[in-house]
């Protein structure tokens, strides 16, 4: 009798104590004196590692002192860690929260939401699979599949892995990160490999492999900045624009590239230091290629569409089309376009220029200025201005010769890059030289 007692004793200490209602169960101590936890039903289990409780159905738990309330169909206390899970929503004083499961750490007062997991404040919306929170402050981070959205307007950012402190207004993203701007039709975007940002100002700082884009406009640099309508680009920067048909298009790179936006699309464009500029035309036949040189560039983008182009200092104008070659330096280029299309081309600068059509002719020319007019990509007419000088040597079998021409106003015009007509105006005197007469006129 006395050993049946004993075997008793030995086996209720050891036994788990479970303890099920079907009614509402509210721990109070437990979960400290200003929180406490509700259920539909409960299971408490007493082992040697100490007590753990099992809820489920409706469950609630409330901290009245950090205005603090989490909402689930199950959870699992053991000690200050507290696991909810299925249909869960935090909610505290500041934002809320919906997810799959939440681990919440109340002596570290840190909570891991894990499973499709939306955190919503006043101003933002933050989408992730992983958010860490600190209930005593307002630091969030987020990683996997992280989306952060400013409400009201259309813009986002997507990275791997999110840090974001609300109060500061102040973040950083890494990983895969894109930051985008919507206006209407028109999506300015923001690539690279890590971002520190101030959504409410429109800051962003970007780092590694940068890529901005929007409509035909691509810009490439190693870091840069955007600040509300100016974004500047650093670190071997390149822009590149093309034609919706990808027929002709434009390339360029400096040392920095700053872009102006006009109504958040991409307007003006500004090249510092070492800048360079290629225009490429696409026609049935061949491809006409201009290349600007200079110590600093610009170039505006009408709606998105080529409007004028400019160089500045110490400048030099390339062309290149099949056999044709040409060469203008100066100290200012501009060019303009009209419906996207290169109209025409002006070199300021005493200088002299070169045009070679090979088989045809071979032309050198000076000018305090020269003007270079064009129809379907191609050089109809060519006008020095100022102390104006043209140098020819024909090719074309039985007209070879030599041409000196100067005056105060020379125009040169072209067909199929051959020239096929001077007039010259002011102070006009010239030489021809045919060679196999030796005459001159």
């Amino acid at each position: 009798m006395i050993l049946k007692k004993r075997i008793c004793q030995i086996l209720l200490q050891n036994l788990k104590l479970r303890v099920v209602l079907g009614v509402l169960f509210v721990i109070g101590q437990p979960a400290g004196a200003d929180q406490q936890i509700t259920a539909s039903w409960v299971e408490t289990q007493l082992g040697g590692g100490g007590s753990s409780r099992t809820y489920a159905g409706r469950v609630a738990f409330k901290d009245s002192v950090k205005a603090l309330q989490i909402w689930a169909d199950s959870a699992y206390v053991q000690g200050t860690t507290y696991i909810f899970v299925a249909n869960l929503v935090f909610q505290d004083s500041t934002r809320k929260v919906r997810a799959r499961k939440l681990t919440y750490d109340n002596g570290a007062r840190v909570g891991k939401f894990e499973g499709n997991v939306l955190l919503e404040d006043e101003q933002r919306a933050l989408f992730a699979q992983h958010i860490h929170v600190w209930p005593d402050s307002d630091k969030v981070l987020a990683s996997g599949e992280v989306v952060l959205s400013v409400m009201d307007e259309d813009r986002h950012i997507r990275a791997d892995e999110l840090t974001y402190r609300a109060t500061l207004n102040f973040g950083t993203a890494v990983g895969n990160v894109v930051a985008s701007k919507k206006n209407g039709t028109d999506s300015l975007i923001i690539e690279a490999d890590s971002l520190r940002f101030v959504p409410d100002e429109e800051t962003f700082d970007f780092f590694g492999n940068t890529v901005v884009s929007q409509r035909r406009t691509s810009l490439f640099a190693e870091s840069g900045w955007y600040r509300g309508n100016i974004l500047r680009a650093i670190g071997h920067p390149q822009v590149f624009w093309s034609r919706s048909t990808q027929v002709d298009s434009l390339w360029a790179e400096a040392d920095t590239i700053d872009a102006f936006l006009k109504n958040d699309i991409l307007d003006t464009l500004f090249l510092t230091a070492n800048a360079k500029i290629q225009l490429r035309n696409q026609r049935e036949t061949d491809v006409a290629k201009f290349t600007l040189m200079g110590d600093a560039g610009f170039i505006n983008l009408a709606e998105n569409m080529l409007s004028t182009l400019k160089m500045n200092g110490h400048v030099n104008l390339g062309f290149e089309q099949a056999d044709t070659f040409a060469e203008l330096p100066g100290d200012s280029i501009f060019v303009s376009f009209k419906n996207g299309k290169l109209d025409s081309l002006i070199v300021v600068g005493a200088s002299e220029g070169t045009f070679n059509a090979a088989g045809k002719g071979n032309s050198r020319f000076l000018g305090q200025k020269k003007t270079l007019w064009f129809l379907d990509d191609r050089l109809v007419r060519l006008r020095l201005e100022g102390h104006a000088l043209c140098h020819y040597s024909s090719l074309v079998e039985r007209e070879d010769g030599d041409l000196d021409l100067s005056g105060d106003i020379l125009d040169l015009f072209f067909e199929d890059n051959e020239l096929s007509q001077i007039i010259a105006g002011g102070n006009v005197s010239g030489v021809y030289l045919q060679d196999d007469t030796g005459s001159a006129q």
